[in-house]
């Protein structure tokens, strides 16, 4: 989404396009303050929903004492991850979900990864989740 918003083609004032459709109009791009503002509303909550998991999410299912227990803290941090979606799709007017869905993709050129890139970046996460893990229980 947030690529989306960047790569959104940027406007001094609002152009509106009319749809052949019904004839309605729909905007075409968006200015530099709304896509500032915009970036900040997607990725302020997301990242400290994300902090704050890390943080009390990890010590809540590492110190889960049955196999029981830690599927359940498990599926409670997975609505929890997913809860964005969850709002997205009960408050969202269905008008605007088809602005969204019919909104022009975003091509970006993706970045060309190294093999050492492809082989420790899992290494890493699975080393600062096991100092987690093992941090909590100290």
């Amino acid at each position: 989404m947030l690529l989306w918003i960047w790569n959104t083609k940027l406007e001094e004032e609002h152009v509106q396009m009319e749809c052949t459709n019904d004839g309605e109009k729909i905007v075409t791009g968006l200015t530099f303050c709304e896509k500032v503002v915009f970036s900040l509303m997607l990725v302020g909550p997301k990242f400290g929903i994300a902090v704050y998991l890390l943080k009390v999410g990890s010590k809540f299912v590492a110190s889960s004492e049955t196999t029981a227990d830690l599927v359940l803290d498990s599926l409670a941090m997975l609505f929890v991850i997913n809860i964005d979606d969850y709002i997205y799709k009960a408050f969202t007017p269905t008008f605007m979900k088809r602005v969204i869905s019919e909104s022009p993709s975003v091509e970006v050129e993706s970045e060309q990864l190294s093999y050492i890139d492809l082989v420790a970046t899992p290494w890493v996460k699975i080393l600062a989740w096991a100092s987690l893990v093992f941090g909590v229980h100290r």
